[in-house]
């Protein structure tokens, strides 16, 4: 049955991170820092040019999860505070999605990756949807019978479940292993894929 919809879902952070750390650094006319933006932009041009999406939805990073850290002190303490240049620019990036036709999505003190483990919950059945992030814990998103991917743009590699099952073991064995977690939208129910009538609406919760 052919698709629906071809979905984009952008893992915003991951993506500008990538720009921002692997691009010579450069400033514009006002000698602000903008080689994040640069990249962020010269990579959404080559994916509408790949897979021509009906829909883009940009998912940033909100924080971290204030009950995660209550259940972990210890979680992501290592990592220090952003450079001012890459705070400005993720705002730069995300204001401007809107002239993009870029969907934004941003919930406070959710992570971006739980916002997408939820976004594809809500794909309906006959679209086709693609994660675009070169975090490989994302790739439990795939399924193929779902028709949701994993694409990499360091590799420019989509990954399907047969390559999930060469990089990973999709089924360890564990000893009294935990239930499996709650369905659909349990994790953010307040979060959903927004309506194909609103696509420049931002998402806050």
């Amino acid at each position: 049955m052919p698709f629906l919809m071809r979905i984009l879902i952008l893992d915003a952070y991951n993506l500008i991170l990538r720009s921002y750390f692997g691009l010579p650094p450069s400033v514009d006319d006002q000698g602000r820092t903008n080689h994040a933006i640069r990249g962020w932009y010269a990579t959404w041009l080559k994916l509408r040019r790949v897979f021509e999406p009906d829909r883009v939805i940009a998912v940033f990073d909100g924080g971290t999860d204030r009950q995660r850290k209550l259940l972990h002190p210890e979680y992501k303490t290592g990592r220090g505070a952003k450079p001012r240049d890459l705070i400005e620019q993720i705002q730069a990036i995300y204001t401007s999605c809107s002239l993009a036709s870029i969907t934004t999505v941003l919930q406070h003190h959710t992570e971006a990756d739980d916002l997408i483990y939820t976004l594809v919950k809500t794909k309906k059945e006959n679209d086709e949807m693609f994660v675009v992030s070169d975090d490989k814990d994302l790739a439990q998103c795939v399924t193929d019978s779902g028709r949701i991917r994993l694409y990499r743009p360091s590799t420019e590699q989509t990954w399907y479940e047969s390559d999930v099952q060469l990089n990973f073991d999709p089924s360890p064995k564990i000893p009294n292993a935990p239930p499996d977690p709650p369905p659909d939208n349990a994790l953010c129910p307040c979060v959903s894929l927004p309506a194909n009538n609103q696509p420049n609406t931002v998402r806050r919760i």
